[in-house]
């Protein structure tokens, strides 16, 4: 194997990394039909879980195609710093789009959808019929991580939508 393949290898797996991240904000906007104005909570955004490095996250091209459709984003990462997710945002999307949360409940009060980008432990503890109770209906969860079950969050009356899973509804 010559230096030219392992490069070549490699730089596929990026090219199939970004197009699951292309799928998965297509799945979100034609699910929702648009997402122009709708409040959208991203739950993460370091580049995995027990840091708060956000280098070369997926949240960054997640949250930047969110906002290039007109989406309001709703952020909470428990160690990742405000400031280090605004430089992360920098450009042309208007500061009004972008909220950065302490907590979840505060995320997701009035979003119309949840979306799971970094896969925190803190995230699968999370009260979901009580998140159910304060987002916009109907209520949709696309969880990129597969860290809830899609079976309960149906039956709580979520729409779900997981990477890489068949939906129940």
């Amino acid at each position: 194997m010559t230096l030219h393949d392992v490069a070549e290898y490699w730089q596929q797996v990026i090219t199939m990394n970004e197009y699951q991240q292309r799928r998965f904000v297509n799945t979100i906007v034609e699910t929702m039909v648009n997402v122009k104005g709708k409040k959208i909570a991203l739950l993460g955004f370091a580049y995995k879980p027990d840091t708060s490095d956000c280098r070369q996250s997926p949240a960054i091209d997640i949250a930047h195609a969110m906002l290039a459709e007109g989406a309001r984003l709703s952020i909470c990462d428990p160690q990742v710093p405000a400031e280090s997710i605004t430089a992360a945002l920098a450009g042309d999307h208007s500061s009004l789009q972008v909220a950065i949360c302490k907590d979840v409940m505060q995320a997701v009060e009035g979003a119309d959808g949840l979306v799971l980008v970094t896969d925190w432990e803190c995230f699968r503890t999370i009260d979901m019929p009580r998140v159910y109770e304060v987002m916009s209906k109907p209520a949709y969860v696309f969880d990129s991580r597969g860290a809830f079950d899609n079976k309960v969050l149906n039956d709580i009356g979520f729409m779900v939508y997981r990477l890489g899973k068949p939906n129940l509804r």
